[in-house]
């Protein structure tokens, strides 16, 4: 047998057998005081005499840490999953069809009504964003400002006319009607009459 080859023999028999060794040593990983004389003795030669080749071998023994329950840390579980409301909290719930407003001039005519007068002539105006919670038969059951107008009033007025009065058609998914929350702008212009 040529040398190369011999030497590659030698490496590839110290590797399994200090593998062997290793791996039996009770999970202990290391090459270390476990051993028996002879894995120690040929485990020396193959580095003495065969480093290159070796050094694959030990960097691959090393990477192999020693894993127990023991070891682990002691964090507390997560805590258990609570199957709120879809309509507790906006949140995504996927759709193929937006639900649309039936009713737009109705629901634009009470908006214009309830604009207080005041603020309408002192040139107050402004846009309030909604979070809107639709059911299934496309009715209105919660709103939430997500971004005021900068006025209390016209923020209330905005989540009280969209409860009231809106209506939409349901949000559909794979021919499912479903529940959802959308955003929606409403916008209070001092030009408006």
């Amino acid at each position: 047998m040529s040398e190369p080859v011999a030497a590659r023999s030698r490496v590839a028999k110290t590797f399994r057998c200090c593998w062997s060794v290793a791996s039996g040593a009770a999970g202990d990983f290391s090459l270390g005081a476990r051993h028996t004389q002879g894995a120690e003795v040929r485990f020396s030669e193959a580095i003495s005499h065969h480093r290159d080749s070796f050094v694959v071998v030990l960097v691959g023994s090393l990477t192999i840490a020693r894993t127990t329950f023991e070891s682990m840390s002691s964090e507390p579980p997560p805590p258990p999953v609570r199957s709120a409301d879809l309509s507790d909290e906006p949140a995504f719930t996927p759709y193929e069809i937006r639900p649309t407003l039936r009713n737009p001039d109705a629901y634009a005519r009470e908006l214009l009504r309830e604009y207080p007068a005041t603020l309408r002539d002192a040139g107050i105006g402004g846009t309030v964003l909604l979070w809107v919670f639709i059911d299934e038969e496309g009715g209105v059951q919660r709103t939430r400002v997500t971004e005021s107008s900068g006025f209390e009033q016209l923020d209330r007025i905005a989540e009280e006319v969209m409860g009231r009065v809106a209506s939409f058609t349901p949000a559909t998914n794979r021919d499912q009607r479903v529940p959802v929350w959308i955003q929606l702008p409403v916008t209070f212009r001092a030009e408006d009459r």
